[in-house]
């Protein structure tokens, strides 16, 4: 919101209103007041760009750890190799079933005079129509190729966003803050309503399970359901709208 001011002899002059402003930091400063929650303030050293979860999502997050991620490195690699090993025959089998309809359909429009081969673009758009029609029939054989695969896909995601977060979490630290700093800054700043969980990946080091969960509502990282071990946890937290804050 903006108000106007008119000053004598001069055009108004617009002003920004900094009510949201003062709503974002008013937290921050009440916690400077004292001497027990002055530790949160140290978000504020925190480079901006750093923070960002890349150059291409301009999003600033902050990321939690407990547990070493260094003791579930073997995990993660395991994971990612499990994905690789079972997707490639998968990749393999829906070839099988996808191309051969594609050329018997190609080499049909062609004996019809319909298609010449010399025109890129004309084949381009036929294959892309074929595969099109076929991945949305009914009866398409791939259907139960995609949710196979899905199984997989939960292997090499809960690495990728594991390595992603450890990733993001040594860049803040390293830019300023220690560890444990930063720990004390995270839990503090969630304690103020400032920030909120979306996510965390818990890998476990010793039987390679793993969980994954989305959600604003987090509970504590607990035991592996499997084995009994500790998690080795990631956990995302976004900056919360001042309108969604609780007061």
């Amino acid at each position: 919101m903006r108000q106007v001011t008119k000053l004598p002899g001069k055009l108004p002059k617009l002003e920004r209103d900094n009510a949201s402003l003062e709503e974002v930091i008013r937290p921050l400063v009440d916690a400077s007041t004292t001497g027990s929650w002055r530790y949160v303030l140290n978000v504020l050293y925190l480079n901006g760009a750093v923070l960002c979860i890349s150059d291409d999502v301009k999003v600033p997050v902050l990321v939690s750890m407990n547990g070493d991620p260094e003791e579930v490195v073997e995990t993660m690699e395991l994971l990612e190799a499990k994905f690789a090993s079972a997707i490639s025959p998968l990749i393999s089998s829906g070839a099988k079933k996808l191309i051969p309809p594609v050329l018997a359909g190609l080499k049909k429009e062609m004996d019809k005079s319909k298609i010449v081969t010399a025109n890129d673009t004309v084949v381009q758009n036929f294959i892309i129509g074929q595969v099109t029609h076929f991945l949305e029939a009914r009866d398409n054989p791939l259907n139960r190729l995609l949710v196979q695969g899905a199984f997989q896909f939960g292997d090499v995601v809960a690495a990728s966003v594991f390595d992603l977060l450890a990733r993001l979490r040594r860049g803040h630290i390293q830019s300023t803050l220690e560890a444990v700093d930063y720990e004390d800054m995270v839990e503090g700043l969630q304690k103020l309503g400032l920030i909120e969980s979306r996510l965390q990946v818990s890998v476990c080091s010793r039987c390679t399970n793993y969980e994954l969960v989305l959600s604003r509502f987090l509970g504590e990282p607990d035991e592996c359901p499997k084995c009994g071990n500790d998690w080795t946890t990631a956990r995302l937290y976004t900056f919360t709208p001042p309108t969604r804050r609780s007061s």
